[in-house]
């Protein structure tokens, strides 16, 4: 039972708080982890009592020992004192104003009580001067807080706020610091700089991690009432992380979300997505279009877009996500299940992702200023061969083949043997990819404001090479800007932002990374007088190959140009109801051209060419309209909130390509008039969107929630009679740990909430107007009579409706110890229907395809699972860990007629509808060493039949994934850490076309090859070379064939930060307020089996994703 305990004599006081406070600190959790019991509400009524007595009072009250000398207490008689429904902090600061009575937080249990010296005063010096400091502390809403412990940092003397929140401290020295502490709000720290008054200063709230504030569809919750599965990033693991697409960042951190960056080139399209595909849409590319919903402050938001161009460096799409400054955002949402979702309704089958930017805070003007810079290099070089042993790969060819070496240069097929240096060596890999980017980024912000109005202004540079030769680079600068003010009485409020950035690339339009393959003794790059050396064919004079650097002279450059605007209005019209408005406006613009000038093609070939550009340019408006109705009430023991809204948006896309040539010279590529001909190309489309939207939460005893969401869609990519549907969500959440039965079990299980949710969401990827016969033009060529023939996409169809998904979710949410351990568990299902597939015409119908809803049925569960942990934290040491696995199993549970279907050949009812046909590869003959499959018989055959012998599957999909974060922090020091795993299948690089062929010198092959067969009777797993190109059916065999296929899983250590904030005393002089140094790395570690090329993309024709390590300062004012 607590108690109050009397202590006799002073050095024994001392002796005690000081053993109790060594052994809270080497507990494995602190105070600011728990519930404080020093923010327990009680009520006290004594007459005529000592001070002591009213202390025991309060002891027992409130379950804290506290410790005090009972001389120290005795003046203290004679007390009338009321307190009801008030804390133990806010009870100790009225008890004892006026008084010279400190007292001292020790843990969460246990409080000390010591008499205040205010003779006493720390050593000085001569030169020193001692000053009185006052101030008023608040909260974040400018309330006052009483009961703050203020302290003079490194002494032994402070004071307490009374109940205006204000302090007084005398004889101080002019240099200190001092420091703020209560146990419902974070410690904070201020220099004095010689100043007396130091104003308001505001303490932020210390909220648990049950209680931190999510963002859910159209407003707001905690972790703990929500009865959804919501995960979340905040902007301090972002800016950890030296990226410029904040999507990067949610890779490991999320369970369930697989991102995947598809190219290192700078905004090159990223990859998402959640809980598998949920859907066999092929309409767009022949891809499934899976990508998430993405809204940013209310506004839904495009991520890959095409039509600027740059395709051969994979750069035919471009991720918009990118023009969004990472510093800029605030916390990333991840929405998973039907209660998430619904509410989006058509669009939040493939979930939703939310991101917020930030808003400005109160206070004084706080001013940020961050420099970083840092290199970057390509994770993995493949193993090729060299010199020797690739001119023995083209001699063995000729042999295997029975034919003579060639002892004359073709015109085509024997420059390596005949006509370049035999001895010389490149390291193409090193040569074409392996540079070193650089990267420089600068960013600040300003925020600031009072407590009806805050702003923050921020903006930002960036500039990054790339690892490929030349000159190249990207540029960005932007600028956020957000102002939020409100009402003395809090009716109103408003708040207005916008994002803008612009992007410069100056690149080139050629894909280095498919030219590492060209042979190790292919020509010198240049002529001994710099020129380009085209290494001339002795026989015709003609280039006896393409030099890369070539394409040097064909700069790639493209600006793109981003606004995101947002203006919410909120209107409190009665106690209980509000009504809110957000408007947002996207504007993004693009433009980019490519030039094709005489001097980067072969002198052989100028005399019959002529130099070429191409023109591209892209526009996306987007408007989106929601206004809001909210009812929220609290009655008894019950809380209801009501919502009720509307949406609106229109989203219009206009893309121009022209292509020019006839140029008389290489100066005037961009100009259009000085073209001889061109020929244009664009295509624009309009998508208006509207809904009605319905949520219900209730909760009652705050350990019974409800949750109920409906919404009504129309979309214009649906024929008339087939705009609307309709789609909703019901779930509930029990938090069974605040039951009585609980109790017993409460001290080491202190929260435990079981849910379940169910809904219908749906899916409208298919793209504008298919449901129409679309035309365009017949393309580049000789019009006809004067004008140019139209082609027709397919046949028209205005009956398909929605592809609906029907999501199940169940999910376990434990905290042990003080919540100090936190584990989520979610086990879900979504079950995909009506599905959306493109079938192809007849070709007596004419081209193109028919899209119409299919009666598959696919299936996607899985189960995740969050584990977090608080190791320690105390004053000066924090350690706490983070990990999360997933496990996703999809399936293709029906497909009626399917053998009837023109996808009989793609799926099988039963098997991962991710998974791809191939044929079942047999063996290297070992008479004739060629490849051999087995047929649907079973027998082993060379060619196997296309539409009977396909009976294996290839499955790259990942069977689990996942992260594991931990971050340190002692005293100034931290480290944050996330490893990234991924255990999959991937494709293996066995070979570059026909090993022994020549292929225009882009031939080279995988050490691999050199385990070939070479004689009869050998048993090996790599087939002969051959010099002869009519071998390839059997290479194309095996690219469709489950030989190919092996371990590509990874280990990688995604994300490093290191960091160190100097201390007050070192920077005080230069008016600085915290100054940071710090060291960052991406992908700076692999561990993998994966021998061809980064496991992550799978794909050696591209350039990967680059390691990054940069350093930087961060200054706050």
């Amino acid at each position: 039972m607590p108690r109050t305990v009397h202590v006799k004599r002073r050095l024994l006081y001392a002796f005690c708080v000081a053993f109790l406070c060594l052994c809270v600190n080497f507990q494995p959790a602190a105070r600011a982890n728990a519930e404080p019991l020093q923010g327990k509400q009680i009520s006290i009524s004594v007459r005529k009592s000592s001070l002591a007595n009213i202390l025991n009072q309060v002891s027992k009250k409130s379950g804290i020992t506290i410790y005090f000398v009972d001389t120290d207490l005795a003046p203290y008689t004679n007390i009338d004192y009321d307190a009801k429904d008030k804390d133990v902090i806010n009870i100790l600061a009225e008890l004892f104003r006026g008084k010279d009575l400190l007292y001292e937080v020790i843990s969460e249990k246990q409080i000390g009580v010591r008499k205040s010296n205010k003779k006493e005063s720390p050593s000085f010096s001569e030169r020193d001067t001692l000053v009185t400091i006052s101030g008023t502390v608040t909260n974040e809403k400018g309330e006052p807080i009483p009961g703050v412990t203020v302290k003079v940092k490194n002494r032994n003397f402070g004071t307490t706020t009374n109940e205006h929140g204000k302090f007084e401290i005398e004889n101080a020295q002019i240099s200190t610091i001092l420091i703020f502490t209560n146990v419902a709000y974070l410690t904070q720290e201020i220099p004095i700089r010689g100043k007396t008054n130091l104003g308001t200063i505001r303490m932020q709230e210390y909220v648990g991690n049950l209680d931190e504030t999510i963002v859910i569809a159209y407003g707001t919750t905690t972790r703990r009432l929500n009865p959804g599965d919501v995960s979340r990033v905040t902007a301090e693991q972002i800016e950890k992380q030296p990226i410029d697409n904040p999507l990067l960042a949610l890779q490991g951190r999320v369970p369930g979300l697989v991102v995947t960056q598809t190219n290192g080139m700078p905004g090159s399209a990223v990859k998402v997505q959640l809980r598998g595909q949920n859907s066999l849409n092929r309409v767009n590319g022949g891809i499934a279009d899976t990508e998430p919903l993405y809204v940013i402050d209310g506004l839904p938001y495009s991520n890959n877009i095409s039509g600027i161009g740059g395709g051969a460096m994979g750069l035919s799409q471009v991720s918009a996500i990118s023009f969004l400054n990472p510093a800029d955002i605030e916390s990333v949402e991840v929405l998973k299940d039907a209660d998430a979702t619904a509410i989006y309704g058509s669009r939040a089958a493939n979930g939703v992702i939310l991101i917020t930017t930030k808003k400005g805070k109160p206070g004084a003007a706080k001013f940020n200023v961050d420099y970083s810079s840092g290199i970057g290099g390509i994770t993995k070089k493949l193993k090729l061969l060299n010199t020797e042993q690739y001119l023995g790969m083209r001699k063995e060819a000729f042999l295997n083949d029975g034919v003579s070496l060639p002892t004359t240069p073709s015109p085509y097929t024997n420059h390596d043997l005949l006509v370049w240096d035999k001895n010389k060596y490149t390291d193409w890999q090193e040569v074409l990819i392996g540079g070193t980017a650089h990267y420089n980024n600068l960013k600040a912000s300003v925020t600031g404001g009072a407590a009806n109005s805050t702003y923050l202004l921020s903006g930002g540079y960036s500039k990054q090479t790339v690892v490929l030769p030349g000159d190249q680079n990207d540029q960005k600068g932007n600028v956020h800007i957000s102002v939020t003010a409100k009402s003395n009485d809090d009716k109103f409020r408003t708040t207005v932002s916008a994002s803008f950035l612009h992007n410069k690339t100056n690149l080139i339009d050629y894909d280095f990374a498919s030219n590492i393959f060209l042979a190790p003794n292919a020509p010198d790059i240049y002529n001994a007088d710099g020129s380009i050396n085209w290494a001339p064919n002795p026989i015709n004079g003609n280039p006896t190959w393409y030099n890369p650097f070539a394409s040097l002279l064909s700069k790639y450059s493209s600006t793109f140009n981003n606004l995101i605007s947002n203006i919410d209005l909120n209107i409190n019209i009665l106690k209980n109801i509000s009504f809110k408005t957000v408007f947002g406006y996207n504007m993004l613009d693009g433009k980019a051209f490519s030039p094709m000038p005489l001097m980067s093609i072969s002198p052989a070939y100028r005399a019959n060419s002529t130099a070429s550009s191409n023109f591209y340019n892209n526009s996306i408006r987007s408007l989106s309209i929601e206004p809001q109705l909210n009812y929220s009430s609290r009655f008894g023991r019950s809380e209801l909130n009501i919502l009720i809204g509307g949406s609106y948006q229109s989203n219009s896309m206009y893309n121009q390509t022209v292509f020019a040539s006839g140029f008389k010279s290489d100066d005037l590529l961009e100009s259009l008039s000085a073209a001889s001909s061109f020929f244009a190309i664009n295509t624009s489309s309009q998508y208006k969107y509207t809904a009605l939207f319905f949520r219900g939460s209730y909760v009652l005893d705050n350990k019974y929630i409800i949750n109920l969401n409906a919404r009504r869609d129309g979309s214009s990519r649906f024929g008339p009679g087939n705009q609307f549907g309709n789609f909703g969500s019901a779930a509930a959440a029990w938090i069974f740990s605040s039951e009585n039965f609980f109790k017993n079990i409460r001290e080491r299980v202190n929260f435990g909430k079981l849910r379940i949710s169910y809904g219908i969401t749906g899916n409208e990827n298919i793209g504008d107007y298919k449901y129409l016969e679309l035309f365009g033009s017949t393309g580049v060529g000789v019009p006809y009579q004067g004008s140019r023939g139209l082609i027709s996409s397919g046949v028209s169809n205005p009956y398909y409706a929605w592809e609906t998904t029907r999501k199940l979710e169940v999910g376990l949410e434990l905290g042990f110890l003080k919540n100090r351990f936190f584990l989520t568990t979610s086990y879900y299902r979504n079950r995909s229907a009506n599905q959306l597939l493109a079938y192809a015409l007849p070709e007596m119908s004419g081209p193109g395809t028919l899209i119409a809803n299919s009666p598959a049925l696919i299936q996607n569960k899985g189960i995740e699972v969050i584990v977090s942990a608080k190791w320690r934290s105390t004053t000066n040491f924090e350690w706490e860990t983070g990990l999360n696995i997933s496990v996703n199993r999809d399936k293709l549970l029906s497909y009626p007629n399917l053998s009837e279907s023109p996808y009989a050949l793609d799926y099988s009812v039963g098997q991962s509808f991710s998974g791809v046909k191939v044929y079942s590869f047999d063996k290297v003959d070992a008479k004739t060493g060629t490849y051999r499959f087995f047929s649907r018989d079973g027998e082993s055959v060379e060619s196997p039949n296309y539409f009977t012998d396909r009976i294996a599957y290839r499955n790259t999909s990942p069977k689990f994934f996942g992260g594991l974060s931990n971050s340190l922090s002692f005293k100034g020091v931290s480290l944050d850490f996330l490893v990234q795993f991924v255990k999959q299948d991937g494709i293996k690089f066995s070979h570059k076309s026909v090993p022994g062929t020549f292929l225009g010198g882009i031939n080279n092959q995988p050490i691999s090859v050199l385990e070939r067969w070479r004689n009869s009777g050998d048993n090996t797993a790599v087939a002969k070379f051959s010099q002869r190109f009519d071998q390839s059916e059997s290479y194309f065999f095996i690219d469709e064939s489950n030989y190919n296929v092996t371990d590509a899983s990874f280990i990688r250590l995604k994300n490093l930060s290191l960091s160190y904030t100097l201390p007050s005393r070192i920077i005080h002089w230069a008016n600085v307020a915290s100054a940071r140094v710090y060291v960052r790395g991406q992908n700076l570690l692999t561990l993998t089996s994966y021998k061809s090329g980064d496991p992550e993309t799978g794909n050696v024709g591209t350039l990967p994703p680059l390691k990054i390590l940069t350093c930087g300062v961060a200054l706050n004012f």
